[in-house]
């Protein structure tokens, strides 16, 4: 976030848990962009929005990289 640090959780785990790991994808994609290829404000209705309206309709899994990762199976 740009506003503040962003964080999710808390998560608890039985002690002597271990997370499995995740795959390694062989393909690994980078974007280097803007607001366009975050995804901010991609679910508003309208063109028009006021910063608030920005960060309540943003949604990074629907910005370009994560579009075309999806598509190319890639990190």
């Amino acid at each position: 976030s740009q506003a503040a640090p962003t964080g999710f959780g808390p998560f608890y785990a039985e002690p002597g848990t271990v997370a499995e790991p995740l795959p390694r994808r062989a393909r690994q994609i980078e974007f280097v962009g803007d607001s366009h290829t975050v995804g901010y404000g991609v679910t508003s209705p309208t063109r028009t929005c006021s910063e608030a309206d920005v960060w309540a309709t943003t949604d990074t899994s629907r910005g370009f990289g994560a579009m075309l990762a999806r598509r190319y199976g890639a990190d």
